[in-house]
């Protein structure tokens, strides 16, 4: 459900699931590189969002707590 409210049209963030054996984890976005300047934009327009009362950002993160401090993760590569 997380994954879907920031995919919609009034977000449109690009979203990800990552399933693990005992939690999962909702990411944001595909970078090439921690340099990327579209992650930087990337943070800023979901802080914006998270701090906007009313957004839907804002009201997920009422619900489930979204991290307040985004940060860059590499995403596991399967070989």
């Amino acid at each position: 459900m997380t994954a879907e409210v920031l995919r919609n049209n009034q977000l449109n963030f690009e979203a990800y699931v990552l399933h693990t054996e005992f939690t999962s984890y909702v990411t944001i976005g595909g970078f090439d590189s921690q340099d990327d300047p579209r992650l930087t934009q990337t943070m800023q327009h979901f802080l914006k969002e998270l701090n906007r009362p009313g957004s839907g950002v804002n009201l997920l993160h009422m619900r489930s707590q979204l991290m307040t401090n985004p940060m860059p993760m590499p995403v596991p590569q399967v070989k």
